[in-house]
């Protein structure tokens, strides 16, 4: 009880003398430069008030501020700031050159469209492809519904999806075109 008393007087005596000057605002401010404004109150809160205690309440004071330096002792000085999730942005790598071959030739090697299109799954579950990629791949299939379908699976792993007006290239009527622009701009309707 004493003790939250005398923490309640030491904060009391304190923040009016200096408890909200220069308060951070910055969210950026280096942590070392707080930690040394806090040491800098700390001292200030030791010279300028605990000598207006009695001496046995000076001593109990004197022991809280020195827990709190050891305190401030444990902290980390330095921290990298974080950034925010919205703004990063992970670069994917397209499959490999070797990778990528090996891939058309799996898919070149399977007969039916189905298998084709469960191969270029199974690929597209880990790998990531450019549109030079896309347009090769598209290229293994004849049919344009299949065509259609490679797309739905391999473009979500797009990694240069600025480039992707190239795709429309790999399908020759109009109403095909459309039906990949709106695969690719995520308006399509499953």
């Amino acid at each position: 009880m004493k003790h939250l008393l005398l923490i309640t007087i030491l904060l009391l005596i304190a923040l009016p003398g200096f408890a909200f000057k220069e308060v951070p605002q910055q969210k950026d401010k280096d942590i070392k430069q707080i930690l040394d404004k806090i040491a800098n109150r700390l001292n200030t809160l030791e010279a300028d008030y605990l000598s207006e205690l009695n001496k046995t309440d000076r001593r109990e004071a004197g022991a809280i501020v020195n827990e709190i330096r050891g305190l401030l002792s444990l902290l980390p000085q330095h921290v990298e700031p974080r950034t925010p999730r919205h703004r990063q942005q992970v670069r994917h790598k397209e499959m490999s050159v070797k990778n990528f071959e090996a891939l058309q030739k799996s898919v070149k090697n399977t007969v039916s469209a189905k298998d084709k299109l469960n191969v270029l799954t199974l690929a597209a579950t880990d790998n990531w492809f450019s549109v030079d990629q896309i347009i090769q791949l598209l290229g293994l299939f004849m049919n344009s519904s299949d065509k259609l379908k490679a797309l739905e699976i391999v473009y979500p792993r797009c990694v240069d999806p600025s480039n992707r007006f190239n795709i429309l290239d790999s399908f020759m009527s109009g109403s095909d075109k459309e039906k990949a622009t709106k695969i690719m701009t995520g308006k399509a309707s499953g």
